[in-house]
C-alpha cells in the first residue's frame, strides 16, 4: 500500500512500477472516478516514457468489483487507485468483501497495489487500516525535485505489524527505479 499527500507523485511512482510488472503479464489499473481518467493515464505513460500494452484500465466501483476482476482476469498485478474515493470502507457490510479481495489475491497469485489517502498524521484511510495482511505500507514523503536525469523519491517503509520505520530513497529515470547508494 502506498499513500501520500496529493501531488506528491503517488500515481507516477505506481505507474512506473505497474508498467515494469506488465512485462510479465497483464496489469489491471482500477481507478475511482475522481482519480485518474484513462486519457490522463495514457498521457502519464507518454510523459514517463513508460507505457505498456499489458496495462489495461477497469472502473473502480467497489471492493467487490476488484475481486471480480482478479477472479476473471487473473492479472499479475492489480492497482487500486484510491479506495477512499468509493467510500466503501465506511460500510460495515463491506468487511466481507475486503476478506474476499485478500482471498482472491492469494488464490490467483495477484499482487494488489493499493494507493490510499492519508490523514495529517500519515495514517492511511480505507483499506490500509482494514487489511491485516498488507505486506508493506509505503508513504511518499516529499515531492520529487525536477531533474532532467533522475527524479528522487523518499519513501517511509514500515512492514505491517512492526513499529519501526526507515526511510528508503529511490530514483527513477529511463532505466527504471533504483535505490540511491
Amino acid at each position: 500500500m502506498l499513500s501520500g499527500e496529493s501531488g506528491v507523485g503517488v500515481t507516477s511512482l505506481t505507474y512506473l512500477i505497474a508498467t515494469s510488472v506488465a512485462r510479465f503479464g497483464h496489469v489491471a489499473w482500477m481507478s475511482a472516478p475522481a482519480e485518474v481518467s484513462p486519457a490522463a493515464l495514457q498521457d502519464l505513460g507518454f510523459w514517463l516514457k513508460s507505457a505498456h500494452d499489458n496495462l489495461y484500465i477497469e472502473p473502480l466501483e467497489s471492493i467487490d468489483r476488484v475481486t471480480t476482476v482478479i477472479a476473471r482476469d487473473q492479472p499479475v498485478m492489480c492497482v487500486v487507485d484510491r479506495f477512499l474515493d468509493v467510500m466503501a470502507h465506511r460500510h460495515a457490510t463491506q468487511d466481507a468483501n475486503y476478506d474476499k479481495l485478500a482471498a482472491a489475491a492469494r488464490k490467483y497469485g495477484t499482487l494488489v497495489w493499493v494507493n490510499d489517502g492519508q490523514d495529517r498524521r500519515g495514517i492511511p484511510f480505507g483499506l490500509g487500516r482494514r487489511l491485516e495482511d498488507i505486506d508493506y505500507r509505503l508513504r511518499l514523503t516529499r515531492p520529487a525535485p525536477l531533474d532532467e536525469n533522475r527524479r528522487t523519491l523518499t519513501l517511509v517503509k514500515a512492514p505491517s505489524g512492526e513499529a519501526g520505520q526507515r526511510d528508503v530513497s529511490l530514483y527513477y529515470n529511463d532505466g527504471g527505479i533504483h535505490l540511491l547508494p
